[in-house]
């Protein structure tokens, strides 16, 4: 899964997703969380594409007694079968631009966790393979153009003995294939939901400030010394 993730240098993002026309500031956050407000790209055209502001959580577009919490992540395996997903795969695609995320490992009896950083080396932006709607929470700010969820997959080498879950990282050269509007095949992009190649990923340790949302500051991001038994061994 993927519930919390940074996008350390917003200033880059024009360049790297080929986007001029923003329509609200972007600023550096370094602890995004589910009901936050946050950039995606979608294409909007042939070779145009937009930075849009949406709620983290998709929301269902029917009602009923009991309502859904938000969806804040897709799993690939069920993508084009589940209800709330398979509608929006063929035309909503979306990249969710970030500079890394961070995952918990259960410590000792579970009750602990602890917090890690992973990213991809020498990548300051990538982006998630993610899908949205043009529905929005109730008291949106009115720059707020829908919501949207971030696809995750199974773990690789690396992040397996943190969590069995990652999101989807996108290549630089899968973008173009994820985000075409003249591709509505859902055949055609699944395959472009895999593990990002472990070998291009590094982690290390956090802070547990990062468990508070409220926590939002770059020394979110600075690696910290565990405290291990030495009879525990190494994590890897």
């Amino acid at each position: 899964m993927c519930n919390r993730y940074i996008l350390q240098d917003p200033a880059d993002l024009s360049e790297r997703i080929k986007v001029t026309d923003f329509d609200f500031s972007l600023f550096a956050f370094f602890n995004a969380a589910p009901s936050q407000y946050l950039p995606v790209v979608v294409e909007v055209g042939p070779d145009e594409r937009r930075v849009r502001l949406m709620s983290w959580g998709l929301l269902p577009p029917w009602k009923s007694k009991k309502p859904l919490p938000p969806m804040t992540n897709a799993r690939a395996e069920t993508v084009s079968d589940k209800p709330m997903f398979r509608n929006l795969l063929p035309r909503q695609r979306c990249l969710v631009p970030a500079s890394g995320f961070y995952e918990w490992q259960a410590q000792g009896d579970g009750k602990r966790k602890q917090p890690y950083l992973i990213r991809v080396k020498d990548e300051p932006i990538v982006t998630f393979a993610g899908l949205w709607d043009d529905i929005v929470p109730d008291g949106a700010p009115d720059e707020v153009a829908g919501s949207f969820t971030i696809i995750t997959t199974a773990a690789n080498a690396i992040i397996a003995p943190i969590h069995h879950r990652m999101p989807v990282i996108l290549d630089r050269g899968e973008e173009e294939l994820w985000l075409a509007q003249d591709v509505d095949v859902a055949d055609a992009v699944l395959p472009l939901l895999d593990p990002f190649p472990a070998e291009r990923m590094e982690l290390f340790p956090v802070s547990t400030r990062v468990n508070n949302a409220r926590n939002n500051d770059p020394s979110l991001i600075e690696p910290v010394e565990l405290d291990r038994d030495p009879e525990q061994g190494s994590l890897f």
